[in-house]
């Protein structure tokens, strides 16, 4: 009796222990996904979390709208425990092929990805493309 609840509790505490091995998985994104399927790509800037409340800074052009895609197939992203949390602030809006669009932000996606990546990487890698003084203005208030 006592050392089948010995192993029971060795049981556990190993689950307990390996299972934190996975929770910290890292995701990227597929650039050869993205670059098949993205047809447009957009800098945009969304305010108190509202999707629909998207103010578009920079519509990329096509060699644009690549460099970016490999950049961003290039940040690792971590996933996250909880509800996934809605992209705010400067994103990017991505419109596929088949007619849908996700907004990937920092931290989430509009896609209900439960994943975040560094701020200041994101960040970095937006700020390349905006080149307007009103875009670097939304930039820097963010």
């Amino acid at each position: 009796m006592k050392k089948a609840l010995f192993l029971n509790v060795v049981m556990a505490l190993a689950l307990f222990f390996l299972g934190g091995c996975f929770l910290d998985r890292e995701y990227y994104f597929s650039y050869d996904e993205l670059k098949n399927n993205v047809e447009r790509v957009e800098i945009v800037e969304i305010e108190e979390w509202d999707l629909k409340n998207l103010v578009v800074l920079k519509s990329l052009d096509e060699e644009e709208s690549d460099l970016i895609l490999k950049e961003l197939s290039e940040i690792q992203y971590m996933f996250c425990w909880g509800d996934p949390p809605s992209p705010n602030g400067i994103c990017l809006n991505l419109y596929y092929a088949d007619g849908t669009e996700e907004v990937i932000g920092w931290c989430g996606t509009s896609q209900n990805r439960n994943i975040e990546c560094s701020e200041s990487e994101f960040m970095g890698m937006i700020e390349q493309f905006l080149d307007s003084e009103q875009e670097a203005e939304a930039f820097q208030k963010n």
